[in-house]
């Protein structure tokens, strides 16, 4: 299959109706469906993709490889999978092996559904796997797969019911799931507490995450955040011991990356995408920060994508 660009999916029944997904939607902000009731071979058509809302997979058995961001996440049983907006993913594997043994669970809500603020650094602090900085996986155990396979039931039977009260019900679920998951992956006795410092940076980090393509300049970014250049790199600098243009720069060598890896689009396609004057700049600035110019990389990696 010819490969796509990359996609945005603005809203969960964009998605639904781009892979043609035969599966209910009630609600422009939830759904849960069992993987075996779909059929896999729609997923081949991405070659990589962001979207506007959060995701959870629970993989069960067999699965796909995913990438997600700088990620690299071979299918195994019994893991979840935490992703939140404005990621990059992108799948690989056998479509028609999955199709056949793929077995888990796909639940997917926005924001506004959880009833949170996705950019605000506490709900980032108090769960850190949909921290876009994090990884998104969590391994299971066979008791553990289970009792969070109970918790997808529970809330799918909910869903198909669509009884009154039903989103408040699956609303608690969602958020049983969310503590189990915060109590597997990171302690809470070995969370840090949460410092002005990180507060900006968790907030700029996920303005770039959005913006990157469009704005370039820090004081860009200072503005939207209505605090001063200064104040932020200085912040960011000692949140994370990087500058803040140096974030910058990794998120849009990240996102040239992506393009480069999975697009067909040419060298000065992706450098007009990613709001460079030209191609040669964009070329330097690649160079410079990576060692390999946009070509040689893009070689190299395509001859070594599966894995």
């Amino acid at each position: 299959m010819k490969k796509e660009t990359s996609l945005h999916f603005p809203s969960i029944e964009n998605y639904i109706q781009k892979l043609n997904l035969d599966v209910r939607l009630t609600s422009k902000d939830f759904i849960i469906y069992d993987y075996r009731k779909v059929n896999h071979n729609t997923y081949a058509q991405l070659a990589s993709y962001r979207q506007s809302y959060f995701e959870i997979s629970l993989d069960l058995f067999y699965g796909c490889n995913i990438i997600v961001d700088s990620f690299h996440l071979p299918h195994v049983e019994n893991r979840l999978l935490f992703i939140s907006p404005y990621r990059i993913q992108s799948l690989k594997g056998d479509t028609e092996k999955a199709n056949k043994l793929h077995s888990g669970y796909s639940i997917l809500f926005t924001p506004d559904f959880l009833q949170v603020e996705y950019s605000n650094p506490l709900f980032l602090h108090d769960y850190p796997f949909f921290n876009p900085y994090n990884t998104p996986v969590i391994g299971l155990n066979q008791m553990e797969a289970s009792s969070f396979e109970e918790l997808a039931k529970k809330m799918l039977a909910e869903y198909l019911s669509h009884e009154k009260i039903s989103a408040e019900i699956i609303r608690h679920y969602l958020h049983i799931l969310l503590l189990r998951a915060k109590q597997k992956y990171l302690p809470l006795s070995a969370q840090p507490a949460i410092s002005r410092e990180m507060t900006i940076l968790y907030e700029y980090q996920h303005l770039i995450k959005i913006h990157s393509g469009s704005l370039q300049q820090i004081h860009q970014y200072a503005s939207i955040m209505h605090i001063s250049p200064k104040h932020l790199s200085e912040s960011v600098k000692r949140a994370s011991g990087s500058s803040a243009l140096q974030l910058l720069h990794k998120e849009i060598i990240h996102q040239a990356q992506n393009l480069l890896i999975h697009t067909s689009k040419t060298i000065a396609e992706i450098a007009y995408e990613l709001n460079f004057e030209n191609p040669h700049y964009f070329s330097t600035f690649f160079k410079r920060l990576t060692g390999k110019n946009p070509s040689d990389y893009r070689i190299i990696r395509s001859s070594s994508r599966n894995f």
